[in-house]
């Protein structure tokens, strides 16, 4: 799926949900008919032009918000089933390790946030570790 959140759509908050969830209703939630056009319907919605367009028929002034009736109707170049699904083809595995890399990425805050503070307070002791230094860090490890 593919999240666009409906308000301030000038601020960019175009995403691929890499997991299943639940959102308010300022996000719609997007995924193509047609599987094959996946990539293509990814990146439109993270262009310039989808979002400007969005912009430009957002309704209010501190917080302008485009409805779902409105961006329904803006028009999109078809590729056609073919080319769409060559371009599925080629952009797709680079969306999927994105998403890939994006859930490793939160696994990996999540390990640091909790054991940073144990490592604080001293509650887990690196002491006995053989802790092998990168080069680029070799000169720092050794004057420490």
């Amino acid at each position: 799926d593919i999240l666009f959140s409906t308000i301030r759509p000038y601020l960019y908050k175009v995403n691929m949900a890499p997991f299943k969830g639940v959102t308010n209703t300022s996000v719609m939630v997007l995924r193509p008919r047609i599987p094959e056009y996946r990539a293509f319907v990814t990146m439109t919605l993270f262009m310039n032009s989808t979002i400007a367009w969005a912009d430009q028929y957002s309704a209010g002034t501190k917080m302008p918000v485009i409805s779902w009736n409105v961006f329904q109707k803006m028009e999109l170049f078809d590729p056609g089933s073919c080319l769409a699904a060559q371009f599925n083809d080629l952009v797709s595995p680079i969306l999927d390790q994105i998403n890939s890399l994006s859930i490793l990425n939160r696994r990996l805050a999540q390990s640091r946030d909790m054991l940073l503070p144990r490592l604080i307070s001293g509650k887990l002791s690196v002491e006995n570790l053989d802790i092998q230094f990168p080069p680029s860090m070799e000169e720092v490890a050794h004057a420490a």
